[in-house]
C-alpha cells in the first residue's frame, strides 16, 4: 500500500532510488545476446530521458518461432468467459459474442514457447534491465496476447485491454518493460503509443491522486503534440519503457497484431500477474 501511494511522487521515486543506491548504470552484456541493437552504450541514456527506447530487433528465427507457436495454440479473452479459440478463428469467435474480442492472451502457456524462454534471460535484455533499474532485476512479467480488429466495443473493453487509454502502471517502485512486435504493426494495426519524457515531467495535479490514467486532451495540453510518440515497425522490432510514462495501446482497425512483453523488476511478482491473469 505504501507503494501504490507513494510511488507516483517525483520526489519519493527519486528518493528511493537514492535510498536503495539504484541510480542508473553503463550497461554490461554477456556474450550469446540474441538481440539486435546498433548503440548498447546509449539505450540507459536514452530511457532515463525520454522514457523508452526503440533500438532493439528480433532474430527472424526467433520471431518466426514466436509466430508459429501462436498461430497454432489456443488464445484467451481475459473477461472470464474461458473459451478460447486459435487466432484465425477470431471471426468466428466473435459470432457467439455480443461483443467483439480485441485482445487474447496466452497466459502461462507461454512457458512452452521455447524462443520466448530464451528471450527471458537474454544477457542484453537482462543487462540493460539491471542497468536502468540499478540493481540486479528478474523477469517479473511475461505475457504474449494478440490485438484485433473489433467494432462491436465499448469503453470498458478499451480499459480492460489498454487501448486508447494514456495511462501509466504502479508495478513496484522500478520496472522495465520489453516489447516486440511479432507481426508488422502500423498505426491501423495496434501501434504502441507514448508521451516523451512523462515519467520524469509530471503535473502536480497527476501526482497527487489514485488515478492511473487521464484524458488525452488533458495530457495533450500539458505535454504538447511532439511529445506524443507512436512506436511501428517491421516483424521483430521492439522497444524498452518505463511503465510510469504514460502510454497506451491502440485499437486495431485492419489487422491483428501480435506482441511480446517482458517485465523486469526487484520484487518477486505473483504468479497471476507474471502471466497476465492479473493487471
Amino acid at each position: 500500500m505504501f507503494m501504490l501511494i507513494f510511488a507516483r511522487l517525483l520526489a519519493a521515486r527519486k528518493a528511493e532510488r537514492l535510498l536503495h543506491g539504484a541510480a542508473p548504470k553503463s550497461v554490461e552484456v554477456a556474450d550469446g545476446t540474441r538481440i539486435q541493437t546498433d548503440d548498447v552504450a546509449s539505450v540507459v541514456p536514452t530511457l532515463v530521458k525520454n522514457g523508452v527506447c526503440t533500438d532493439f530487433r528480433l532474430l527472424p528465427e526467433d520471431v518466426r518461432q514466436i509466430l508459429d507457436f501462436a498461430e497454432n495454440t489456443v488464445c484467451y479473452p481475459r473477461d472470464g468467459s474461458g473459451k478460447g479459440f486459435l487466432p484465425r478463428e477470431f471471426e468466428h469467435a466473435n459470432t457467439e459474442r455480443q461483443r467483439d474480442v480485441i485482445a487474447a492472451y496466452y497466459f502461462d502457456r507461454v512457458k512452452d514457447c521455447a524462443a520466448i524462454e530464451r528471450l527471458q534471460v537474454d544477457p542484453l535484455i537482462c543487462g540493460v534491465a539491471n542497468a536502468y533499474l540499478g540493481e540486479d532485476v528478474q523477469n517479473i512479467r511475461t505475457r504474449l496476447w494478440w490485438s484485433f480488429p473489433a467494432k462491436r466495443v465499448d469503453d470498458a473493453d478499451l480499459h480492460a485491454a489498454a487501448q486508447e487509454k494514456f495511462h501509466f502502471d504502479m508495478n513496484d517502485w522500478r520496472t522495465l518493460k520489453f516489447f516486440f512486435y511479432i507481426t508488422p504493426t502500423d498505426e491501423q494495426s495496434g501501434a504502441h503509443r507514448y508521451i516523451e519524457a512523462s515519467h520524469r515531467k509530471r503535473r502536480l495535479r497527476h501526482q497527487f491522486t489514485l488515478m492511473v490514467g487521464h484524458e488525452f486532451e488533458e495530457l495533450l495540453a500539458y505535454y504538447g503534440p511532439d511529445a506524443i510518440k507512436t512506436v511501428t515497425g517491421d516483424a521483430g522490432a521492439g522497444f524498452a519503457e518505463d511503465p510510469f510514462t504514460f502510454h497506451t495501446g491502440t485499437l486495431c482497425r485492419t489487422k491483428p497484431r501480435l506482441i511480446l512483453e517482458l517485465e523486469y523488476g526487484p520484487s518477486a511478482p505473483s504468479p497471476s500477474y507474471r502471466y497476465g491473469v492479473l493487471g
